[in-house]
């Protein structure tokens, strides 16, 4: 509205299209009007939309995306006669004891052998969860940290478990029904549902997997320097609860100087590290920028669809103490926009950033 609702819209000059020659025609005549329109080109770019003039190829990019996935759910283990094999299969271990074994396993199980053994390898050998003091669990962050292992462990214990009782499965040992639906979605290159306790842009054990892995690497490494948390940075798509370690950033700083949380505002430096802990900033790590780039700790207009940004400082400050922020930026979990962590108010270098993200739809992605 904004755009065009104003005094310049009055010249004859006046471009509906930024950056483009695109101006009314100076007549009053309704059929001069739809001349004008018939004579536009079919194809129209996107920019007359204000979307970037690459819009197409990120829709492209999409669509690659979404291909690889269905490709990745098509890469089945099981043959022809699989399901042949698995219903008598069933109907043996139903009229067996489920300590017995049933011989050599179905041409898709000893297949399926081979996956199961890749995977344990990829998990770590152990989760081990180091103790606190209670000295250390005052600090809202360790708290944070101790609930986020001890979540962590028990999903790397589940996994194990039924992967370590998939492969016996696959040497024709005797399992328990449970088992046998895990080594059927397995088969599939599907994550098991009991497994997706956290959100992911796909549910497919090649992704899924590694992810999974370096996010208990992650935890292991926080765990062991909570005390270097801030400086050193956390990967906060990550997490599994990254809205919980924002609010226990901000908790720390409401208890190092005695501030109400309430009186606390978050700003935000993108592009610069941090070198010491002041108890109000916090190093961010990895997160990206769709469809902008970052320029003086800015985010600033591009035609980039993608931008990673290494180091980003949050910093807890009060509300009289603040920058005025001109622009809200969300910040989502990963790629799919499903899951809206926090919503940061941040400054610009124009006032025109305003009217620019909110046409190319600019956000942050905390997991690409």
């Amino acid at each position: 509205m904004k755009q065009f609702f104003t005094a310049e819209a009055y010249d004859p000059e006046f471009s509906l299209v930024v950056g483009e020659s695109l101006t009314m025609p100076e007549t009053t005549k309704y059929s001069d009007f739809v001349q004008w329109v018939d004579m536009l080109p079919l194809i129209e770019s996107p920019t007359w939309l204000g979307l970037p003039a690459n819009a197409e190829v990120m829709l492209s990019i999409q669509e690659s995306h979404k291909i690889i996935q269905d490709l990745q759910r098509l890469q089945e283990v099981i043959d022809s006669s699989a399901n042949d094999d698995l219903a008598a299969e069933d109907e043996m271990n139903m009229d067996g004891d489920d300590d017995e074994a049933v011989g050599e396993a179905p041409a898709w199980l000893r297949t399926l052998s081979g996956f199961v053994a890749s995977w344990l390898e990829t998990l770590p050998s152990a989760f081990d969860v180091p103790e606190t003091s209670p000295d250390a669990a005052a600090n809202p962050i360790t708290r944070y940290m101790i609930r986020e292992v001890e979540f962590g462990r028990k999903l790397y214990q589940m996994v194990k478990g039924h992967l370590e009782d998939v492969a016996e499965l696959c040497k024709g040992a005797k399992a328990s029904a449970l088992t046998r639906t895990i080594a059927m979605e397995l088969s599939k290159g599907s994550v098991p549902d009991l497994w997706q306790k956290y959100p992911s842009t796909a549910f497919v054990m090649s992704s899924w997997l590694p992810d999974l892995n370096k996010r208990l690497q992650q935890l292991q490494t926080l765990v062991s320097n909570v005390d270097k948390v801030a400086t050193d940075g956390v990967w906060l798509g990550g997490l599994f609860s990254p809205e919980a370690f924002v609010t226990a950033t901000r908790q720390r700083t409401a208890q190092k100087f005695g501030w109400a949380l309430e009186q606390l505002v978050l700003e935000t430096k993108f592009g610069v590290s941090l070198d010491a802990d002041d108890g109000m900033s916090y190093c961010i790590r990895d997160l990206t920028v769709e469809n902008a780039n970052v320029n003086g700790g800015m985010i600033v207009t591009s035609n980039d669809l993608l931008t990673n940004i290494p180091s980003t400082v949050f910093k807890w400050v009060q509300a009289s103490d603040a920058s005025k922020a001109v622009m809200s930026l969300p910040v989502y979990l990963n790629s799919t926009r499903k899951n809206l962590l926090i919503t940061l108010a941040v400054q610009t270098s124009d006032d025109s950033m305003t009217k620019f993200a909110y046409q190319r739809g600019v956000a942050l992605i905390a997991s690409s």
